[in-house]
């Protein structure tokens, strides 16, 4: 039987539940035999591991030689060195793709992305804002490492003054004070972006986020497109600020009515050509993505963000089908694993700048 090994970070403390259970079930309905394990179960001198299998309808711990293919699910600047010892054994699936920094000129330069670009800076001084505040009125500005949404900042200008908006406060700031304010964003570690208006009738921010993952030919495939709703008054629509979820042609409707349908075509056709286009830049496989896309009030699709480590909490059972899918497809064909070697190094972030 082929194996996979699933790793984590750390240690299971306990007997796999939910989605890592899932996965390992799943597998052995394909003829995989998927085991989890962490970084210090790993032997490179003996070139084993152990790992925790589920057999018999009970979970037992066992020492195998190291499998050819490796669902590494910890992708950090921190394993960085376990990883790149690890790539001179197995074939990765997962990698890390950069910083926003480094994907944002990818998106502008590709003509798949093209039509659906959202102008993108990084920010090295104040003017910028600036710049963008007199082209748009409305910015968002987030710093180029985030997640889940922390740290973001809304600016939109009047007349006179500046309106300045986190999810905590709300601000007014005069034209000269603005410099004053922007000194902390100032240090390329932040991107400024035009703000789309993305809000329901009631003034709830949204967003789509389109979920794709490789399948048993190895090609993308959409898991779901879903809306992730904000809190009134709130600067983003994200879960893990609070917010809430809602299927996407529930809002299309509500929002577009008889051009809903329209709008969730080109959801659907993006959900194909985009990933594709993605992974052209890359070398490495790239397993999974989460791409997050505005509509504005006339229907038009901005992408705001492309992440190679999306969540699935909502839709658990649909992903692990597909990524056990990914699993068969690599045990199965060799030539895509050699095609997407990363035997020689592990790349890590600044890597993949040489491909722009």
């Amino acid at each position: 039987m082929n194996t996979i090994a699933i790793v984590r970070r750390y240690r299971l403390g306990r007997v796999p539940q939910g989605y890592l259970r899932q996965l390992v079930i799943l597998s052995q309905a394909y003829g995989l035999e998927a085991f989890l394990c962490a970084a210090e179960d790993f032997d490179f001198v003996a070139s084993t591991v152990k790992g925790t299998f589920f057999e018999d309808g009970k979970w037992v711990i066992k020492t195998v030689p190291i499998p050819r293919v490796i669902d590494n699910l910890m992708v950090t600047k921190k394993t960085a060195p376990f990883l790149a010892k690890l790539s001179k054994q197995a074939f990765l699936m997962n990698h890390r793709i950069g910083a926003k920094q480094t994907i944002y000129p990818l998106l502008k330069n590709d003509p798949v992305f093209k039509p659906y670009y959202l102008p993108t800076e990084t920010i090295t001084d104040s003017q910028q804002i600036k710049s963008f505040l007199d082209e748009y009125s409305g910015v968002i500005v987030k710093p180029g490492n985030g997640a889940q949404a922390v740290g973001i900042v809304k600016m939109t200008q009047q007349q006179e003054t500046i309106t300045v908006q986190t999810d905590e406060e709300t601000q007014t700031v005069t034209a000269s004070g603005l410099e004053a304010f922007l000194s902390d964003y100032t240090h390329n570690n932040y991107v400024v972006q035009p703000y789309i208006e993305t809000t329901t009738p009631d003034g709830m921010p949204f967003h789509v986020r389109m979920l794709v993952r490789k399948n048993e030919v190895g090609d993308f495939e959409l898991v779901k497109n879903y809306v992730e709703i904000g809190i009134l008054n709130h600067v983003v629509s994200n879960m893990h600020q609070g917010g809430g979820l809602i299927w996407l042609p529930t809002l299309l409707k509500g929002l577009f009515g008889s051009r809903g349908p329209k709008i969730e075509a080109e959801l659907t056709r993006m959900s194909t050509t985009l990933p594709q286009a993605f992974q052209r830049h890359y070398q490495d496989w790239i397993s999974a993505l989460g791409i997050d896309i505005a509509i504005d009030k006339q229907g038009h699709l901005w992408v705001m963000e492309v992440n190679a480590g999306p969540g699935h909490e909502y839709v658990k059972l649909e992903d692990a089908e597909l990524r056990v899918k990914a699993y068969y497809y690599l045990v199965s064909q060799t030539s895509a694993a050699d095609r997407f070697s990363n035997a020689s190094r592990y790349r890590v972030a600044h890597d993949v700048q040489r491909y722009l």
